[in-house]
This record gives structure tokens, sequence and C-alpha cells, in this order.
């Protein structure tokens, strides 16, 4: 998720709401993220993944932008998973390095998203990416070589305010080259890609079924 404006779709749920929705372990990370300004995954993002990772089943999942581990937990649907969860700012890796010094089945880099990709030999069944939104397209294009056959990639907060879908004089000056770029990678998805869907929650879930 992205912090610093207000996501385009989500509806805010109350602590009720979000008690009853997620487990203490969850609403832990979730503060905690909150509290100390970490970009954490809207509740009903977070609820779709969750059914999501659950339904398909994925043996190894990659998280590209995993902050303090909150939706590293919703990808942990069972110990028999292999989870390599990675992000670019070392005090949030170690925060979820401490939070999940247990799980043997979960392990955390300190990494540039390229640069691990670039670096490892292994193969994902299932990708979570939320990172740096105008660098998605070039994290596509190196994901490509470590996906498995009909694996699911999912890309949070892909239409950035809603702006995915403005006019350039209508979008902010600090988001227009973002947007242009997530609309290059958008039109490239429509060309190319047999099967996707853009969800209108959060600030938009693009989920690709990738076929090699």
């Amino acid at each position: 998720m992205i912090k610093s404006e207000i996501p385009h779709f989500t509806k805010y749920f109350s602590v009720k709401t979000m008690e009853c929705l997620f487990d203490d372990g969850f609403l832990k990370l979730y503060n905690l993220s909150m509290c100390y300004n970490i970009p954490v995954i809207e509740p009903e993002v977070g609820l779709y993944l969750k059914s999501l990772v659950s339904s398909l089943r994925p043996e190894n999942i990659l998280e590209i932008g995993c902050g303090a581990g909150a939706s590293t937990y919703l990808l942990n649907y069972d110990k028999n998973v292999n989870i390599d969860a990675v992000d670019s700012n070392l005090i949030r890796i170690n925060l979820a390095r401490e939070k999940f010094g247990d799980c043997r089945n979960i392990n955390f880099y300190h990494d540039l998203a390229e640069n691990f990709i670039r670096k490892t030999d292994k193969k994902y069944d299932f990708i979570f990416v939320d990172s740096i939104k105008k660098d998605y397209g070039k994290i596509w294009y190196c994901l490509k070589n470590i996906l498995s056959q009909r694996a699911t990639v999912v890309f949070d907060d892909f239409m950035l305010y809603g702006y995915l879908f403005h006019e350039e004089c209508e979008i902010p000056y600090k988001y227009l080259a973002g947007v242009r770029e997530l609309k290059e990678f958008y039109n490239e998805i429509k060309q190319r890609v047999k099967t996707y869907t853009l969800l209108p929650f959060g600030n938009g879930v693009m989920v690709i079924n990738y076929e090699v």
C-alpha cells in the first residue's frame, strides 16, 4: 500500500470489524506497520490475498515489497509452503525477521527486486508485488525468468489512486512519471497476456495468470 494518499477504493473498517476478520497475528503486524508509518496491505486486499493462496495452494511464493511482514503473514497459508520475502528497506526487513523468527518456511531478504530475481535459481508459482509502482513493468520483465508453468502474479496498488485512467492534465505532477510507466505496462499486459483481471478494490489489484 502507498501511505501518502487515501486509497482510491478502500473501505475503512472499524476496529471491531478488523478484529472479526483477522486474527491477532495479522493485527499486531498491521498495527505495527501503521504505528511506524510502514506501507501495509489494505485489509480488503489482504482478505483477497489470503483467500487466493488458500485456494490455489502454491508451493513456492515470492513476495516483493514485504514491509514489516503483514502481507507475508497472510501468504503463509500452510507450514509447508516456501516463502521468499524481499524488501529494499533494512529496518523493515529486520522487523519482519524478528516477528517471524520461528517460521522456518519463510526467508527474508534485504535486496532490490531486480537484484534478487537475477540471483535466484528458484521457480515460483505465486508472486505478490507491492513495490515501487513505476518499476512494475521492469519487475514483470525480470519475473518471467523465474515463473513456473501457470504461475499467478499479483500487483497491488495498480491503479495508483485511480490516476491510471485519468488524462495527463488531471494527474498531479509528482505521480505523472509513475502513471506513464504503469499505463505502458498495462498496455503490454492487454496485448501480450492471455488471462488477467484488474480488480477495483484497494488501489486496484492486477492478477495475471501466466502461461509459459
